[in-house]
């Protein structure tokens, strides 16, 4: 799984956390160890798999 630090967070995302819980580990991205969370909290979303892309084709979802 992978974590974020905030300073990576903010760099890297899209938006500020509003809720997010931190615990101490190795930023997935800069290495670093401090409080990380889940990139989801900044925005930060992994590429859908070949089947939600053709659920998403089908009912013409955009991302």
């Amino acid at each position: 799984m992978e974590f974020i630090c905030t300073r990576c967070g903010q760099k890297k995302g899209n938006k500020k956390p509003v809720h997010a819980t931190y615990h101490i580990g190795r930023c997935s991205y800069c290495g670093e160890k401090t409080y990380v969370t889940e990139p989801r909290d900044f925005g930060i979303y992994d590429e859908p798999d070949e089947d939600v892309k053709k659920l998403m084709n089908l009912f013409n979802i955009k991302l």
